[in-house]
């Protein structure tokens, strides 16, 4: 398991990618080597590991999502008769290199790039977003930028005085996502969008406006406030369509959600855990040990702990949670059960649909 791949597949530089893809790639990852490298296969026998298996995912969709991985750059593949297929990870941020230009290392001489391919050029390797080694260095006083009506400065280039106003900073800035936001109806879309999201497939709409509500709502970081969320999912309208329709195309089946008439309102995202007993308490505290704080409180903190007697259901916000939950965690798990219950304890692993 690559920890540092796993944080940039799940960083916000990485939001662009569909749901599928990047949860290809963080499968990719999870099964990669320090190095970038694993030798996953797409299909493998029952007892055997594989990305279908892992992600629940059709051959052909796994195929399209390698396809459009690979094409983008954050993969490369490697075909090896006898042996199988080598991946090499190297995931693609925003203000990444070009693929011919070499990786930027974690010190000022750089370090060796996760793939084998050397770069066709003698240049020092370039961290994210600097300029070439050649470039002239900047003057000394550089012009004052344009102002920008989402800038912290005031029109003349000075900060605004101090306690001016928080309100026009807050305005500047955006606000979060409402929780109570819903998408507008297909028909009173912009007609670029419109015209997009009338190709979709039934529920296509409705599901793709779900998983774009529970990102921004759990997203804390830069960019997590817009001046218009309409706007907003319009353009994740337009960037989307093309892997909606393959998806369609490749036999991916989604369901709309439930309408607030028939599911509980609000965001469903932890499970109440306040009726978990002193014994789940334990295991919560030997889980943790074991995983560590930062992918206990990501996989882990918003399931709730059943304990009957010698039993452990485990009950995850999803099938997805659930599924990664068993995959990845399940020794870990079933050790911090065992420490509290014995050696007979038997773990299960369920899922539910938060309550509001």
């Amino acid at each position: 398991m690559s920890i540092r791949l796993m944080n940039v597949v799940l960083g916000a530089d990485m939001d662009h990618l569909s749901t599928t893809e990047r949860y290809v790639l963080l499968v990719l990852a999870d099964s990669a080597n320090d190095d970038g490298v694993t030798w996953i296969p797409i299909k493998g026998r029952a007892d055997k590991r594989s990305i279908m298996k892992k992600t629940s995912l059709s051959e052909r969709a796994v195929q399209n999502c390698l396809r459009s991985l690979e094409t983008a750059g954050h993969v490369t593949r490697d075909e090896r008769p006898g042996r199988g297929v080598m991946y090499t990870l190297h995931p693609r941020t925003k203000c990444t290199p070009a693929r011919n230009a070499p990786v930027a290392g974690e010190n000022d001489t750089g370090s060796q790039a996760l793939s084998d391919a050397k770069p066709p050029h003698d240049v020092h390797p370039r961290t994210k977003c600097t300029g070439a080694s050649g470039a002239p260095t900047p003057a000394r006083r550089a012009p004052k930028p344009l102002y920008k009506p989402d800038s912290p400065l005031e029109p003349n280039g000075s900060s605004p005085p101090e306690g001016a106003g928080d309100a026009g900073s807050k305005r500047n800035r955006g606000s979060r996502i409402p929780e109570d936001w819903t998408p507008p109806p297909i028909s009173e879309l912009p007609p670029a969008a419109r015209a997009k999201a009338e190709q979709w497939p039934a529920g296509a709409y409705e599901a793709e406006a779900e998983a774009f509500h529970s990102f921004w709502l759990g997203e804390s970081r830069a960019g997590s406030r817009k001046s218009d969320w309409n706007r907003a999912w319009c353009n994740r309208i337009n960037e989307i369509t093309g892997r909606v329709l393959r998806d369609a195309r490749a036999g991916v089946k989604v369901a709309a959600p439930k309408s607030p008439a028939q599911a509980p309102a609000g965001p469903l995202r932890v499970h109440d855990t306040s009726r978990e007993n002193a014994g789940a308490r334990k295991i919560r505290d030997g889980v943790r040990k074991l995983l560590g704080d930062q992918v206990y409180d990501q996989w882990i903190a918003p399931s709730r702990l059943d304990l009957q007697a010698d039993k452990l259901t485990l009950v995850a916000i999803s099938a997805f949670a659930s599924n990664y939950q068993r995959d990845n965690f399940a020794n870990d798990i079933a050790r911090a059960m065992h420490a509290v219950l014995g050696p007979d304890a038997e773990l299960r692993f369920h899922h539910e649909r938060p309550l509001a």
